[in-house]
């Protein structure tokens, strides 16, 4: 019964942080995004001045 108990708990514990890996991925994803995009807008009002 103890067996069956942490084995439970480490399923759980696991599939907890495989989302909280992805939701970090997705974060940091999406701030390189907005990183790009402003040094993209940058290059483009130096490169028409």
């Amino acid at each position: 019964m103890h067996l069956s108990a942490i084995a439970y708990n480490l399923k759980k514990y696991l599939k907890f942080t495989a989302k909280t890996v992805k939701s970090d991925t997705k974060a940091v994803c999406h701030v390189v995004l907005n990183i790009k995009a402003l040094i993209t807008l940058q290059i483009r009002l130096l490169t028409s001045s």
